[in-house]
């Protein structure tokens, strides 16, 4: 993930709970250390984030 400078997160709840496995943790990590929300929307039940990379 550091090496794009934006992305498109989809989380499959739309409350934003974590499964709270070391995978979830290791990227939720990632995107709040090199990036910040610019958009969010709600689609379907899911929530979708365009993360871009802090300059």
């Amino acid at each position: 993930m550091p090496r794009f400078d934006r992305l498109v997160v989809v989380h499959g709840r739309a409350d934003g709970r974590l499964s709270g496995g070391p995978r979830e943790r290791a990227r939720i990590g990632t995107l709040r250390r090199h990036f910040r929300a610019r958009a969010t929307t709600h689609v379907n039940g899911a929530r979708i984030a365009l993360p871009a990379r802090e300059r």
